[in-house]
């Protein structure tokens, strides 16, 4: 099999901007939109519902992977009519107050939209216990993060059961519980982007690599492991 990788380089685009080199590009993408709190993220999934199962499917995944008891509360008492069956995962017992930064009429501030902000990254994700050198090095804001997020060609459901997270020129895979078909159904049973397998996010997102073909997520893992030492260099890759 070989796996063919295309880099794209961002920069900070402005609405409609962004829209418009999203949708120029040659393969269809998953792009992960970070926002600064959960009114702002309820008003870019707001809008990226009207573009299409394609973005609807990043929406998705933006409220099911939010790990703060509070934003899921805030989800759901938006009532978005896309997510009738969002699970609210990993509820603490504890509710912190819902922050409320901008009415949701206000425009988006998109200057932050390529940015993956980590303001707290120890909870974004759930490490076990032998990650505990993971878990050390989210908690520095100031390194760079990459994760690659695993999807299902073809698929009526997202599949994010795997997710890896190199850092240092180093590869960690892990197990991400909680996470299961049910739970990141598309709403409708849309399929998931056609053709795309997996899509690689730097964290400042300078970099973007998307991969196009069968998803192979052993061999795509393979990949990372062996270009990653070495920086990700290659193009293309024969497994």
């Amino acid at each position: 099999q070989q796996l063919v990788w295309q880099q794209a380089y961002y920069t900070r685009y402005q609405q409609p901007t962004v829209v418009k080199e999203l949708l120029k590009h040659p393969f269809p993408l998953l792009v992960l939109y970070t926002v600064k709190n959960c009114t702002e993220c309820v008003k870019v999934r707001k809008q990226l519902m009207l573009l299409g199962p394609q973005f609807q499917s990043v929406a998705h995944v933006m409220a099911v992977n939010c790990d703060y008891s509070s934003s899921r509360q805030f989800c759901a008492e938006q009532k978005i009519k896309t997510f009738p069956q969002m699970q609210l995962l990993n509820q603490d017992k504890e509710k912190s107050p819902i922050p409320v930064e901008y009415d949701l009429e206000d425009p988006i501030d998109y200057e932050t939209v390529f940015e993956f902000v980590m303001d707290n990254r120890k909870n974004l994700f759930s490490v076990a216990p032998k990650h505990e050198a993971l878990t050390r090095y989210l908690e520095q804001p100031e390194k760079e993060c990459t994760i690659l997020y695993f999807t299902a060609r073809n698929h009526p459901h997202m599949y994010m059961n795997n997710v890896s997270i190199y850092f240092n020129k180093k590869c960690v895979n892990l197990h991400v519980p909680g996470f299961s078909y049910d739970e990141i159904r598309v709403p409708g049973g849309e399929q998931v982007v056609d053709g795309v397998g997996v899509a690689l996010f730097v964290r400042s997102m300078r970099q973007l690599f998307v991969y196009k073909g069968e998803p192979n997520h052993k061999s795509v893992v393979q990949w990372v492991e062996q270009t990653a030492f070495g920086g990700v260099k290659q193009e293309k890759l024969e497994l």
